[in-house]
């Protein structure tokens, strides 16, 4: 089996990309940071994006690069548009032809937080632009009439290498680590979620042919300030440099929702709980992975 992963880079992406290849033919994607391992690939040409797709041919597209940055697809809707829904509703369309499997990373942001918890078919309601190109991403796959799984996620963390982004988790770590304080929103609630089990839950999408839309999330609340408590005690630095941000900005822009949980009804994925997953990063860094 052949499997085309797209911003095979990225956070979630690198992750995928190296499950995977312990046990399939892969050839993973990149846009903007090179790697010798990767192609690149521009996601707002759509004739690269078929060139790339007619050259490889794949049995299955895991579809995981798009623009996620909030501010960035506010400040640029036209381009969030073109790289995360024009994009996508290419390779849709290149897959109804070809008869592959797509499988589409999309987020909790398709909801607007008010009235959770959210089952796959909950009604939809997008804040802002992010959200909006996402959703509309899953409409165009859906009416494609093809083999697809539309996987949605939440806040993630993690470990691949030094590379990463700066998570949430990673910021905590490295600014305890140097005995800062460090304030942390005490009023939105999250649901952190491995990385490593949203590859899991990926390849078992692929392994069992599952077709349809999926919730890969931890079904476990907390505040991002709870959320650093809880990586202070795991690591064992000192908990006091906490500080909790009790003033939750309601004006926020972009439009962040408060509360989205995203209930697991079709499949019951293993999402390891927070100081479980945090027990593994811990083990993932001693390691030095």
């Amino acid at each position: 089996m052949k499997i085309l992963i797209t911003g095979a880079n990225g956070f979630l992406g690198k992750n995928v990309y190296n499950k995977l290849s312990e046990r399939y033919e892969i050839k993973g994607t990149y846009n903007r940071y090179k790697s010798k391992d990767l192609v690149k690939l521009d996601l707002s040409d759509s004739k690269s994006i078929l060139e790339l797709l007619n050259s490889y041919n794949p049995d299955v597209i895991v579809h995981t690069a798009a623009i996620t940055d909030l501010n960035q697809c506010e400040k640029q809707p036209y381009i969030a548009k073109i790289v995360n829904t024009n994009s996508t509703n290419t390779i849709a369309k290149w897959c109804k032809d070809k008869n592959t499997k797509l499988i589409y990373l999309s987020t909790d942001y398709v909801f607007d937080g008010e009235n959770g918890p959210y089952r796959e078919k909950s009604e939809t309601g997008p804040l802002q632009i992010y959200g909006y190109t996402k959703l509309m991403s899953e409409i165009l796959i859906e009416n494609r009439g093809i083999n697809y799984a539309i996987v949605r996620i939440g806040i993630l963390h993690g470990f691949n290498d030094r590379f990463d982004k700066n998570t949430v988790t990673m910021q905590v770590i490295n600014g305890l680590k140097n005995e800062q304080e460090i304030v942390l929103d005490d009023g939105r609630i999250k649901y952190p979620t491995l990385i490593d089990d949203v590859s899991s839950a990926i390849e078992k999408i692929i392994e069992d042919d599952l077709i349809g839309t999926f919730h890969v999330a931890s079904q476990e609340p907390v505040t991002r300030y709870e959320w650093g408590l809880r990586i202070s005690r795991v690591f064992g630095f000192n908990e006091s440099l906490i500080i909790p941000d009790k003033k939750l900005d309601k004006m926020s822009f972009p439009a962040r929702p408060k509360d989205i949980k995203l209930l697991d009804t079709m499949v019951g994925f293993k999402i390891r709980c927070l100081d479980d997953s945090l027990e593994y990063l811990k083990y993932q860094l001693l390691r030095g992975d």
